[in-house]
């Protein structure tokens, strides 16, 4: 193998774990934490929102809604399919 084969493939190794870690180091700086702590903090500011399966008031959530998944658990979700909400297997 030439000197010129070995240093491209160890540019070429070297460039993707830069990009990789630029690609992860992205996603960790987008995180916001929320402005408040739960006393304080209102539903609408980034990362206040209550959970869809907390409180006793109506909820919307848009897109299916999945049920179970934990270890050895089946996955149903209830999804709209044309104007009709139906369970199914995931």
């Amino acid at each position: 193998m030439t000197l010129v084969r070995k240093l491209s493939k160890i540019f070429f190794v070297y460039s993707f774990i830069l990009l990789l870690t630029l690609f992860v180091a992205s996603f960790a700086f987008a995180w916001t934490e929320p402005q408040n702590t739960p006393p304080i903090c209102h539903a609408g500011q980034a990362g206040c929102d209550t959970p869809i399966n907390v409180s006793s008031v109506y909820q919307n959530k848009l897109g299916d809604f999945g049920i179970g998944g934990g270890a050895g658990q089946l996955v149903y979700k209830l999804s709209n399919v044309g104007e009709t909400l139906k369970l199914v297997d995931g």
